[in-house]
């Protein structure tokens, strides 16, 4: 798969194709061959047939990034992080071990002190 050029991508859930916009997305959750993909103003998330690995190829590096094997996250939506986890509303996303130094530079070059 390339990389999105646009700002949205198609993706094949319960047997039709259905168009995502890149700016609506907060988070990705990995359920083995499946991902949830979470929306702004959405209750329920889309739950596509897709792996994390060929969605974090498709996705554009400067607005998404992969915080743990299961989650891949907006960068410009993460609004709060404690105790190594991002928060979003009531679900806390792990920052795990491996993609923290990616996450933590991240937030480097984001932070003013």
């Amino acid at each position: 798969m390339s990389k999105v050029s646009t700002n949205c991508i198609y993706v094949k859930s319960d047997y039709r194709l259905i168009q995502i916009q890149l700016g609506s997305i907060l988070y990705i959750e990995s359920l083995k061959d499946y991902l949830k993909i979470y929306m702004e103003g959405e209750s329920q998330p889309i739950v596509a047939h897709i792996t994390m690995k060929a969605m974090e190829e498709m996705l554009p590096a400067d607005l998404f990034m992969r915080v743990h094997r299961s989650f891949i996250v907006r960068k410009d939506k993460i609004k709060v992080v404690e105790h190594n986890r991002i928060v979003f509303d009531k679900t806390h996303i792990p920052i795990s071990d491996s993609y923290k130094e990616i996450f933590q530079d991240f937030l480097d070059k984001q932070t003013l002190i």
